[in-house]
């Protein structure tokens, strides 16, 4: 999960409500503390990490970007006469 991603809603259960955490990772990187733990733990040795990149961003496409078929309405275009 961590090198290909998932969304906060797949976290396993066992580690709680993934709203609960989505909550507690933001504060914990807008304060710092994230930080100060990863260094911690390196410095320890417990990990071994040159770099961190978390990101919790989702986009969301339109589903005929994936190949779904497009609803075709009628417009002025195709030959309906407005009025």
């Amino acid at each position: 999960m961590l090198s290909s991603g998932c969304s906060w809603r797949q976290l396993p259960e066992k580690y709680g409500n993934w709203h609960t955490m989505y909550v507690r990772f933001q504060r914990w990187s807008e304060s710092g503390v994230l930080d100060k733990v990863l260094r911690e733990l390196q410095r320890k040795k417990i990990i071994g990490v040159r770099a961190v990149f978390l990101d919790s961003t989702t986009i969301r496409a339109h589903p005929a970007s994936a190949g779904a078929q497009r609803k075709r309405g009628r417009s002025h275009l195709d030959g309906a006469e407005e009025g």
